[in-house]
C-alpha cells in the first residue's frame, strides 16, 4: 500500500478485520511477507537497533556510572541512523514495484529511478545533517550545564538544529507526496489534492515554528505560531488530511475484499494489492475483466455469503454481487 494507507488505512479496517475468516487473515499476513527482502531487513534492522538503543539510554539515564558525554551521543547518532533507514522504506517499496513492472514488460517512467536515487540522497544528508548536530548541540548543552560558557556560541547549535529538523520536514512531506504521484498517477486526484494541500501547510507552519523558537530564543520576542489564527487553520488540515487518508485505506480495504471474495488468493499474496480496478460495476465491486478473471462461481458465492454474514458487505451490496454470479454462470 502507499504511505497513506499505512499510516491512516489501518484504523479504518482494524474492526472489519478483526471480524474475518482465519483464511483471510492468513491471507493478508502472507502479503505482508512478499515485501522485499531488503524492505524486511532494513525495516527489521531499525526495529531491533531502535529497541536496543532505547534499552541503552534507559540504562545510561538510570545507572550513574553510564552518564559518559561519549554514551549519549553514540546513543543519539544510532538513532539519527534508525530514523534515516525508516525514512528510505518506502523508496524500496516503490523501488522494488517499479523493477517487477519492469521484469513484466510493463513501462515504467525514466524518472522514477531518478525520484528514488535523488530521494535516498536526501535522505543520506539528514541523517548527517542530524549527526552533525549531535556533536554540535551536544557541546553547547554540555556548556550550559557547566554554567561557564567562556564566549561560547550558541547560535551555531540553534542554526545546525533548526537546519536538521526543516530539511527532515522537507523530505518526509516530498516523500508523501512524490510516492504516491508515482503509486497512483491521475487515479484518486481529488483526494490527494486534499492531502497534498494539508501537507504542504503544515509543513510551511511547522517550519515556521522552528524558525520562530530560533528567533524568540535570540531576541526575546513574542511566539507567535500557537495564535488562534494560526493554529485553527493547521487542526482543519491535519482533519483533513487524516480524513482523506482514511477513505484511502477504505479503498484498499474495499479492492483486498474483491479479490478475497472472487477466491483470488494469489492476487492478494503476491504484494502490493493495487487499488485501481480495470473495470467496475454498477456496484462499485471489479468487473468481468479485472484481475482475477472470475473464477468458480460456487466459491464465489460461498465467499459473498460469508462476507455478508460477518458483516464486511451490506445486504444490498451481497444481493448485487450474488445476482452479477448468476448473470455469468
Amino acid at each position: 500500500m502507499g504511505i497513506f494507507d499505512c499510516i491512516f488505512g489501518r484504523s479504518t479496517t482494524t474492526v472489519h478485520r478483526s471480524g474475518m475468516s482465519a483464511e483471510y487473515r492468513a491471507a493478508l499476513r502472507q502479503m505482508r511477507k512478499q515485501k522485499s527482502k531488503l524492505y524486511r531487513t532494513v525495516r527489521m534492522a531499525v526495529i531491533f537497533v531502535s529497541i536496543m538503543i532505547t534499552t541503552l539510554l534507559i540504562l545510561a539515564v538510570i545507572v550513574k556510572d553510564m552518564r559518559q558525554e561519549w554514551m549519549f551521543k553514540f546513543i543519539f547518532i544510532v538513532y539519527a541512523l534508525c530514523a534515516g533507514g525508516g525514512m528510505t522504506l518506502p523508496w524500496i517499496t516503490q523501488f522494488e514495484r517499479d523493477r517487477r513492472k519492469v521484469s513484466n514488460g510493463e513501462p515504467v517512467a525514466p524518472w522514477h529511478k531518478i525520484a528514488v536515487f535523488g530521494a535516498l540522497g536526501l535522505i543520506a544528508a539528514c541523517s548527517l545533517l542530524w549527526i552533525i548536530s549531535v556533536f554540535v548541540v551536544g557541546d553547547s548543552v554540555k556548556v550550559l550545564i557547566s554554567g561557564n560558557d567562556n564566549g561560547h556560541n550558541f547560535g551555531t547549535s540553534f542554526t545546525m538544529l533548526r537546519a536538521s529538523i526543516i530539511v527532515t520536514i522537507q523530505v518526509a512531506v516530498a516523500t508523501v507526496v512524490v510516492t504516491n504521484a508515482m503509486r497512483y498517477g491521475k487515479n484518486y486526484l481529488v483526494l490527494r489534492v486534499i492531502m497534498y494541500v494539508a501537507l504542504l501547510y503544515l509543513d510551511v507552519y511547522l517550519s515556521w515554528i522552528v524558525g520562530s523558537i530560533t528567533m524568540a530564543a535570540f531576541e526575546g520576542s513574542a511566539f507567535l505560531p500557537f495564535e488562534t489564527k494560526f493554529w485553527v487553520p493547521t487542526v482543519l488540515m491535519t482533519v483533513a488530511l487524516g480524513v482523506a487518508g482514511g477513505l484511502f485505506g477504505a479503498q484498499a480495504q474495499r479492492k483486498e475484499v474483491e479479490l478475497f471474495m472472487k477466491g483470488d488468493m494469489k492476487a492478494l499474496t503476491e504484494g502490493e494489492v493495487d487499488l485501481i480496478d480495470t473495470e467496475t460495476d454498477a456496484t462499485g465491486w471489479g468487473g468481468a475483466s479485472s484481475r482475477s478473471g472470475g473464477g468458480d462461481p460456487e466459491k464465489q458465492l460461498k465467499k459473498i455469503k460469508e462476507l455478508y454474514d460477518k458483516g464486511i458487505i451490506t445486504e444490498e451490496e451481497y444481493q448485487a454481487k450474488r445476482q452479477d454470479i448468476i448473470d455469468k454462470m
